[in-house]
């Protein structure tokens, strides 16, 4: 099966080549990072585990594909990190990809283990707001040449979307100054659960 492109969520790359490939592309000035907090007293054994991710956007005004499947399974290793598994569908196509995050100085705030083929100059992945349980908040944000991307996703451990956690991700892409005219909501339709085959 062959690798897809890493997102900004966890899926940064496709993000990444648009805005190399297209320089006017408009963005949305990223939020101000030392004000987005992380989830206080980050437990990384709960947050394990398989997460839909039901809602992202980000800070560029490009429509992009739809997404009818996305899903993240994080297994803790031995150093607070994670190796993250990741399978999505789109265009009738199942990507699935492998990477590893590592902790930063906080809990619950981590970058990737390897740059190496990707033309980042940073990437930082927060855990926002999460009850382990239900939902999580995540901002994702990264730096290529001397573009800024910022991507806010909404992760459930159950692939519906309910009114109240669409609410929670409205809200906080608001805080972040982000606009909602580019959310991607993902259905996660049962057809497409055949990416995990």
């Amino acid at each position: 099966m062959p690798l897809g492109p890493l997102w900004l969520g966890l899926t940064l790359l496709g993000a990444l080549q648009t805005w190399a490939q297209h320089p006017t592309l408009v963005l949305v000035p990223a939020p101000v990072l030392l004000r987005v907090p992380v989830q206080l007293d980050f437990q990384e054994e709960q947050f394990q585990g398989r997460w839909y991710v039901l809602a992202e956007t980000e800070n560029s005004s490009k429509q992009r594909e739809p997404i009818s499947y996305y899903v993240n399974t994080f297994e803790l290793l031995k150093n607070h990190s994670f190796r993250v598994s990741s399978f999505l569908k789109r265009n009738n196509s199942c990507d699935h990809w492998i990477r590893n995050l590592v902790q930063q100085d906080k809990p619950g705030q981590f970058t990737l283990d390897s740059f190496r083929g990707l033309g980042l100059k940073r990437y930082e992945m927060r855990v926002v707001k999460t009850d382990y349980q239900r939902f999580a908040l995540v901002l994702h944000t990264s730096i290529l040449a001397t573009k800024e991307g910022v991507r806010a996703s909404l992760y459930a451990r159950d692939s519906q979307l309910d009114p109240e956690l669409r609410g929670k991700f409205l809200n906080f892409i608001k805080s972040l100054g982000l606009t909602d005219r580019h959310v991607a909501f993902i259905t996660h339709d049962k057809a497409s659960t055949n990416c995990l085959d």
